[in-house]
């Protein structure tokens, strides 16, 4: 009868003594709850079809700059940028915004994630206008903390930056850059 009193402390004593032997020679690395994420990317662009001969295809460079909440995979930061539409608008436009961004898969080379930024345009010409851009992409592992990510956006200028007769236009970005 004693038996079955010490049957279930002998299972916990061997199930502690398999789960040690697992861990021996893993190196432990307590990673910060907060820390701060950058990014530096480069992008091209495409207005949708159908709206005028004048659409062209654009190119641009934004940096962004935030804290990551590790606990949660969770990123928010600020990003400005230069945009350029080829070849008619040699002035470029100046973009700054929000850029939240969610790790949805974290694995340990590659890193999935979505991101809705919000922000402002103004160009030299006078025209502004705000845009919200969601996203889906992934990160490749480099070295610690750093990454090359690779992203499909789709920037919807709200107002009159690209067309007085026209205050909605969507394109889509294809983003590479570097994270660290």
């Amino acid at each position: 009868m004693k038996f079955f009193l010490y049957l279930p402390l002998f299972f916990a004593f061997i199930c502690v003594e398999m789960t040690a032997e697992e861990y021996v020679g893993v190196d432990f690395v307590e990673e910060k709850a907060v820390r701060y994420e950058g990014a530096v990317s480069v992008y091209v662009s495409y207005p949708s079809p159908g709206y005028g001969e004048w659409m062209n295809p654009g190119c641009g460079f934004m940096t962004t700059h935030g804290v990551r909440f590790n606990k949660i995979d969770f990123f928010l930061g600020a990003s400005v940028g230069v945009d350029l539409q080829i070849p008619w608008f040699p002035v470029p436009a100046l973009v700054a915004g929000i850029q939240p961004k969610y790790y949805f898969v974290d694995r340990s080379k590659t890193e999935f994630f979505v991101l809705v930024e919000g922000g402002y345009i103004i160009d030299g010409y006078g025209s502004d206008a705000g845009y919200v851009m969601p996203g889906i992409g992934v990160g490749f592992k480099l070295k610690r903390n750093q990454r090359i990510d690779l992203s499909l956006d789709v920037r919807t200028v709200i107002g009159d930056y690209v067309s007085a007769d026209r205050l909605v236009v969507a394109y889509p970005h294809l983003a590479v850059g570097y994270r660290f």
